[in-house]
């Protein structure tokens, strides 16, 4: 029988068991259940035709309990998973698709011949204690263990809250209870996919920072609540790879991800509160942008011996991604922009998505257009002092860059991306003046010519977007 799986995966450390089982222990809503051990066996043939469309199969064992389950192409909503499952008693640990409903199958498969094919891909073993909330409403499960494939082992540390029935708003309640006591994050991956990913051929991952597809007729309600989970998902995503391949590319792509997530809180109306604690982790990516100035003086002036130790300093800086997750306010945000996308899909209809982004590009025009559309010429502290509500314009326009005619967006933008280029050199250049100043040392006449330049050249393309009529309008 097909049992519809409604999960919400919190990924937590090892460090941080104890802690958990405590919260969960002393809970006064929460019930007890006994600790089980669970081994999983995952079957796939070695063509991967299950895996290709979506399946997962397992023949798991508890105690003498021996079960198969299957479970189908499903989707996942940012940390929420939602997917059929068929379960099917054993008597022994033999797999055997044919016992699962002929209808699960796609046409024209050969099930007896995909069986005797069927080959053990990778295990999970792991022990699991549990809890229930109001009357078995809510399962949360605590699972640490191993997943081992091709000789490789990968922990398993993660709490899954299970949604049997009732209010998914009162599931999200629960795991922002758990975030408020120890570091979680949503995890997209579920165990089988991980095992997959285990055993599979490592490849050097790239990311191309995307925002969905909107429709210009949607519902503003469903369109900011497509791009608060379209955000997230890129957040998952990126994070997984950060900790496996922190480059900087990734990094920034997280920070600028981030900031469409500031932005997004705001046109969202999220509470002020959210909104301080998105920004105040926003605030402690500004290492990267020092990072890239500090390349760029590197690359391009002549440094004393002086000028790169302390470049060197402000490199040695850079987080890791571990430093960020280990802030409780980590979880929490992602699970209020969860929380939140859910909330926008309930509402009733209102504006068209179009219409909203048209206010809001506006807006956020208006605001950088005034910081910078009184003079002919500008100095550096007040180029600079426009920087974040130009990087806010940038980001708006490619949230809602779909609903509009691209190639006249493009235009429109050219001018502003150029402004923004220009203002990470004229950054590095203020930089290097505030380094020599306190080690006594004279500026570069290279470094100084330099910022000559660039400001007559950053006037230019300033006059120019100005010039440009708005996509929008």
């Amino acid at each position: 029988m097909s049992q519809p799986e409604i999960e919400l995966k919190l990924l937590i450390f090892n460090k941080n068991v104890e802690e958990a089982i405590r919260f969960l222990n002393n809970h006064n809503k929460l019930k007890c259940a006994p600790k089980i051990y669970l081994s999983n066996a995952y079957y796939d043939t070695p063509e991967q035709v299950l895996t290709k469309n979506k399946m997962g199969f397992r023949v798991r064992q508890q105690q003498k309990k021996i079960e198969q389950t299957i479970k189908t192409a499903g989707k996942v909503t940012a940390g929420i998973h939602s997917r059929p499952e068929f379960n099917i008693p054993l008597k022994s640990a033999t797999p055997d698709l044919r016992l699962f409903p002929k209808e699960i199958w796609p046409q024209n498969w050969d099930i007896d011949s995909i069986n005797q094919r069927l080959v053990s891909v990778f295990d999970t073993d792991f022990e699991r204690l549990r809890w229930y909330l109001d009357d078995n409403q809510i399962e949360i499960a605590l699972d640490s263990g191993l997943i081992k494939a091709a000789g490789l082992e990968e922990a398993i540390c993660e709490i899954e809250l299970e949604l049997i029935e009732g209010d998914l708003q009162q599931m999200l309640a629960l795991a922002n209870e758990l975030a408020a006591v120890i570091p979680v994050r949503l995890g997209q991956d579920s165990k089988a996919k991980r095992g997959y990913m285990l055993g599979a051929t490592k490849k050097l991952q790239t990311f191309e920072l995307k925002f969905c597809n909107l429709v210009t007729n949607s519902d503003e309600h469903h369109g900011l609540a497509s791009l608060l989970i379209n955000v997230l998902d890129n957040w998952q995503k990126l994070e997984t790879l950060l900790l496996k391949q922190p480059t900087l590319e990734l990094w920034q792509s997280f920070k600028d991800n981030l900031l469409a997530i500031v932005c997004l809180a705001d046109f969202c109306h999220m509470d002020d509160a959210m909104q301080h604690t998105i920004q105040g982790l926003y605030k402690k990516l500004d290492w990267i942008d020092n990072y890239r100035i500090c390349q760029w003086l590197e690359q391009n002036i002549e440094l004393s011996d002086g000028l790169l130790g302390r470049i060197n300093n402000i490199k040695a800086e850079m987080f890791n991604i571990e430093d960020l997750i280990e802030d409780v306010s980590y979880g929490r945000i992602q699970l209020a922009i969860l929380a939140h996308s859910q909330l926008l899909l309930q509402r009733p209809s209102a504006n068209s998505i179009r219409e909203l982004s048209d206010t809001l590009q506006k807006q956020s025009w208006l605001k950088f257009v005034e910081s910078l559309a009184h003079s002919s010429h500008y100095t550096p502290k007040q180029y600079l002092a426009a920087k974040p509500q130009l990087n806010l314009g940038l980001v708006t326009g490619a949230l809602f860059a779909d609903l509009y005619h691209p190639e006249r967006a493009h235009q429109f933008r050219i001018p502003w991306l150029d402004l923004a280029l220009g203002l990470i050199e004229l950054e590095a250049i203020e930089l290097l003046k505030q380094l020599c100043s306190e080690l006594g040392e004279t500026p570069p006449e290279q470094a100084l010519k330099s910022q000559e330049s660039l400001l007559f050249a950053l006037d230019l393309s300033r006059q120019a977007a100005l010039t440009v009529q708005p996509y929008w309008q």
